[in-house]
């Protein structure tokens, strides 16, 4: 390994790289052979889409794998992207042209231009500024800092050459290399994922109160060469397909309430293309494998009570009485609220809750999958209106600053990653 500062999470993310690696192309291999045969998926509608030909659906099953059987849940989606604004025959309309565009595009840029902020008023001049003390209270040029899509990051890498172990500096880290490199220059990256308005809702009971759990939280990847598609004409009417895939990276360090989120799970890839048809059409496709969850949320009292108590203690309380968690956490219950909770109102309704309003452990997986579609739709669109915004994306020296991953040449405020 490189020089570098290596933090107590940087180590934790690394020595998970190479299970995830395995772990990924396992399930790649599983899913390219089983995807030609739609019947063995237990498939199920995610969204209606007006949009002909836009496809999407849901699955659940089992992944016969080197390591043995894995219940899995996934989604697939193929929608429209860009299409040419002039008629056929016309100049300014060639396909081959927009290969050449929509491979640059998703092959150097798109990594960078998937999320964007919400517009905020700034302060109009000093005097709306207010003392550093009152300035948490302030509502100059308040308007919230919300983010939607999906925010890239580079973090750690492995050289093609001498096999080093690297992280990327701070100053690069929104200056998402170009994917072809990968291979070539690197063995393998790990990305770090931010998913912003991933929020999963629970209703306790059929009507009434819902309960809302904000997931927004940090994932990271691993790309290898495997992953990334550059395809001239791989079939008849396709000229061109270009993405990129990953497996996730899970971070022992990170704590939250979440089970089932991706700081914790194993055996999940998720792959995004592009594919140019002969007609000039560009259409995005997505499909995402994960685990079947055994848990949604964690019960953890003991951890949690430490926990409030060191903010108390700075970190005091731990140390203190580390014997007496350990004995307390050896009879802490293993209870899950939100399947128990199904289990409950299944047992105290005979079942009706799961027969007449979808309230099972299957429906809870369905929705964590339309989540995700969602998330990923509202990607794609945003990304497509940052593709229409430069003429020519093969001509580096005059695209906007924002497209290369920093907005105004600094790195304070970033424009889509």
């Amino acid at each position: 390994m490189s020089g570098t500062a290596w933090t107590d999470d940087d180590l934790a993310i690394l020595d998970n790289v190479p299970a995830a690696i395995a772990q990924g192309r396992d399930l790649k291999q599983w899913w390219e052979r089983i995807r030609r045969t739609p019947g063995a998926l237990g498939r199920f509608p995610v969204s209606r889409q007006l949009h002909e030909p836009d496809v999407n659906y849901g699955f659940l099953t089992d992944a016969i794998l080197r390591q043995g059987i894995l219940p899995v849940a996934g989604v697939t989606q193929d929608q429209l992207y860009d299409f040419p604004k002039v008629p056929a025959g016309m100049a300014g309309r060639d396909p081959q042209w927009i290969r050449g565009q929509v491979r640059e595009f998703m092959l150097r840029h798109f990594m960078r231009l998937t999320y964007t902020a919400v517009p905020q008023r700034l302060p109009q001049g000093p005097e709306e500024q207010p003392p550093a003390v009152l300035k948490p209270f302030s509502r100059c040029g308040a308007g919230g800092t919300k983010s939607f899509g999906w925010g890239y990051e580079q973090w750690y890498y492995q050289r093609a050459d001498t096999g080093e172990i690297g992280k990327f500096p701070d100053s690069e880290r929104y200056r998402i290399i170009d994917l072809r490199e990968i291979g070539t220059k690197y063995s393998w990256v790990v990305f770090k994922v931010d998913i912003f308005q991933f929020d999963f809702t629970l209703p306790p009971v059929p009507t009434g109160p819902k309960l809302m759990i904000p997931m927004p939280q940090p994932v990271y990847t691993v790309c290898t060469p495997d992953f990334v598609i550059d395809a001239e004409n791989p079939r008849p009417g396709v000229l061109g397909e270009y993405g990129y895939g990953y497996s996730v990276v899970p971070n022992p360090n990170y704590k939250t309430l979440f089970a089932a989120g991706p700081s914790k799970i194993t055996n999940t890839i998720e792959t995004l293309h592009l594919r140019v048809l002969d007609t000039g059409e560009v259409r995005a496709h997505m499909d995402f494998i994960t685990p079947q969850p055994p848990q949604i949320l964690e019960f953890k009292p003991v951890e949690w009570s430490f926990d409030l108590a060191d903010l108390f203690t700075f970190g005091a309380a731990s140390k203190i009485f580390a014997p007496v968690k350990k004995v307390l956490e050896g009879f802490e219950p293993q209870i899950d609220p939100v399947y128990t909770t199904v289990r409950l109102l299944n047992l105290l309704t005979l079942g009706v809750a799961s027969d007449d309003y979808c309230i099972n452990k299957e429906q809870l997986f369905k929705l964590l999958m339309v989540l995700h579609f969602t998330d990923a739709y509202h990607m794609y669109n945003m990304s497509a209106s940052h593709f229409r915004m430069v003429p020519d994306w093969t001509d580096e020296a005059s695209l906007p600053a924002w497209a290369h991953g920093t907005f105004g040449g600094t790195t304070d405020f970033h424009f889509g990653g």
